[in-house]
């Protein structure tokens, strides 16, 4: 094992976290500021119902933990070997036979709801992995089953699914920004527009990096945000930093 290569791979991930965190201090300065300006004299409840900003239940200010992750993203190619006696792309597992004979690692994924639509012209329903209780929102660990409407019920055609192995923390787990939190940076930036609807939040873990086999993870609170005209934004804000994610593009760290 060349364990000099094994110490390399862990330094270029944690420059690539560190130089991460650096550039989210950066932003939290600027959106913080923009915090304070907007008037701390009124609650956040308050400040919405000024701007006939709709939200359902209730705007929670508990504290919760989380981790940086590393994971890898699993390779299917044996296991539908296996199965099919196929030759599937790595990460992509379709099929439009019994879903309850193929889903692998089906135990790691719970429903999620929001990450869900039954209402477009391709429904399609997901079911997102998990890790200690809080979901991935991340397109490497999912299952996305996609469905045809026949008068009022759904038959799943296929579906597709990526799954992590080999999931370690690479930090002592550490305190989160609140869901008021993410939302007072929305509204301070003019994220959420006069007369909007706030139609969900969700705290799930999603892709920062990519450093060779591996990809470093961090909990993101998404918040799906209904304009006056029915447009649907869903926001995300880095629920370490509470700064806004604008960069959808994950950085990759190659070792020379």
């Amino acid at each position: 094992m060349d364990f000099k290569k094994i110490e390399w791979i862990f330094f270029v991930a944690f420059l690539g976290i560190n130089v991460f965190l650096f550039s989210s201090y950066q932003e939290a300065i600027s959106q913080e500021s923009n915090v304070i300006r907007s008037g701390q004299t009124e609650s956040i409840q308050q400040r919405l119902a000024s701007d006939d900003i709709s939200y359902t239940g209730k705007i929670s200010s508990e504290s919760r933990q989380g981790y940086y992750l590393s994971a890898e993203e699993t390779s299917f190619s044996k296991k539908l070997a296996e199965q099919h006696n196929d030759s599937e792309k790595k990460s992509l597992l379709t099929s439009d036979i019994v879903i309850n004979e193929n889903v692998l690692f089906g135990s790691n994924y719970v429903y999620a709801k929001n990450f869900s639509n039954l209402d477009s012209s391709t429904p399609e329903i997901q079911a997102s992995q998990i890790y200690e209780g809080l979901p991935f929102y991340d397109d490497t660990a999912k299952i996305v089953f996609s469905l045809t409407k026949k008068d009022k019920e759904f038959m799943v055609t296929k579906y597709t699914q990526t799954h992590l192995s080999d999931i370690e923390q690479l930090r002592e787990k550490m305190e989160l920004h609140t869901e008021e939190d993410a939302i007072k940076t929305l509204y301070a930036n003019n994220k959420i527009s006069r007369g909007s609807k706030i139609l969900w939040r969700q705290l799930a873990y999603s892709c920062i990096l990519k450093v060779r086999e591996k990809n470093v993870y961090v909990p993101i609170w998404y918040i799906a945000i209904e304009s006056t005209d029915k447009a649907i934004q869903v926001e995300s804000v880095n629920a370490f930093s509470n700064t806004i994610v604008t960069n959808n593009t994950i950085p990759k760290v190659e070792d020379h």
